[in-house]
């Protein structure tokens, strides 16, 4: 099973989210981020994009902070 898989279960994130990236960094505090990238692939007719970007803070994931980001895929936009 793939870390995007496992990520997506573990968030409850089904289609059409799906996650893009995931990144792990330790900032110059030594704390220690986990960076959820999600982006809706399909935008429903007649639905307003105006509240993305959008982060949000998530509970602590393995000792990370985590952080996911959702965003909406250029190709949903047409």
């Amino acid at each position: 099973m793939n870390e995007y898989k496992i990520f997506s279960q573990a968030l409850d994130i089904s289609y059409p989210w799906i996650i893009s990236n995931i990144n792990l960094k330790e900032t110059d505090q030594k704390v220690k981020e986990l960076h959820i990238h999600v982006q809706l692939k399909t935008l429903k007719k007649n639905t307003t994009a105006q509240n993305f970007p959008l982060t949000k803070r998530q509970d602590n994931f393995l000792g990370y902070t985590c952080y996911v980001h959702y965003s909406i895929s250029d190709n949903s936009r047409n």
